[in-house]
């Protein structure tokens, strides 16, 4: 198990690095309140119609997140809702006060 969340922890400091491609970085974006951890393992937006850099920050983190979470899936033998779980934990707690997060659905500031 230890090993699983060292693999996750690794993945999600290399997430929140920026990502070159995009106009909006995700460091940027949780600091302006744009989007937040979830309690599902990946980021969200917090507005219901978020802009276009917006959305493909998240799309692209999301998508980087489940690529890594499937990896360390497959390499530990348990299932892929095991380890976004341990992801969403690890990413919930090490959320800096003042950014947003979402638990249940509802958002907050942490």
């Amino acid at each position: 198990m230890n090993r699983i969340v060292r693999v996750i922890i690794a993945a999600l400091l290399a997430l929140a690095l920026p990502v070159a491609a995009l106009a909006i970085e995700i460091g940027e974006a949780k600091q302006q309140g744009l989007v937040g951890e979830t309690d599902t393992g990946y980021i969200a937006a917090t507005a219901a119609s978020p802009g276009g850099d917006v959305a493909a920050l998240v799309k692209s983190v999301n998508a980087q997140r489940r690529q890594v979470y499937q990896k360390a899936a497959e390499k530990n033998g348990v299932p892929l809702a095991e380890v976004e779980k341990l992801g969403a934990k690890k990413a919930l707690q090490n959320t800096p006060a003042g950014q947003q997060v979402r638990v249940g659905g509802a958002w907050k500031t942490k």
